[in-house]
């Protein structure tokens, strides 16, 4: 019986969490890129209610919202395993693949994940967007500065990362 946990594994106070798959004695270990706090994870997580009144209802709904993500993603996860024909291409490969297709659904193309994919999706879909007479359409001037500023980024791609320009969320999922 397969079951899915997920740990603090950080010295940190803010960390993501690590989610834990076991089958037959074997374990497979992946990092989320779900962020929290210590103190919430130590309140939160599989921890009984043992509180009264008011306390218990506050409790009751940090608990909720702490879980609601985690919920998610252990269904997915067992989903995905009780598909399975072969239960021999369980690794932690198969692990990795099974959440980055629960962060990213329908296959999408990772190359969405860069910079410069945003600068040739604003020039060829130009018209769409509004510009500062709130019309449709951007101007030849505003389009040749937005290929210049892409040329500039992968003119530091190249000579100083030797590596694409990834974008990164700096939203966190969870608030103190």
């Amino acid at each position: 019986m397969p079951t899915v946990s997920f740990l603090y594994r950080s010295r940190k106070d803010f960390a993501p969490l690590t989610m834990r798959f076991e089958h037959k004695a074997k374990q497979y270990h992946v990092t989320t890129k779900y962020p929290v706090s210590r103190n919430d994870f130590k309140t939160y997580y599989r921890k009984k209610n043992t509180k009264t009144g008011e306390d218990k209802i506050q409790f009751r709904k940090a608990q909720d919202f702490f879980y609601k993500e985690l919920n998610d993603i252990e269904e997915y996860v067992l989903k995905q395993f009780y598909k399975l024909d072969d239960e021999s291409i369980i690794s932690k490969n198969w692990l990795k693949k099974v959440y980055d297709n629960y962060l990213n659904p329908g296959n999408q193309s990772t190359e969405s994940h860069f910079v410069t994919y945003w600068f040739d999706y604003k020039i060829d879909n130009h018209h769409k967007f509004i510009n500062s007479n709130k019309t449709y359409g951007l101007s030849p001037d505003r389009l040749k500065g937005l290929r210049n500023i892409k040329e500039i980024v992968i003119i530091y791609e190249l000579e100083r990362l030797n590596r694409k320009l990834k974008l990164v969320c700096s939203q966190s999922m969870f608030t103190s």
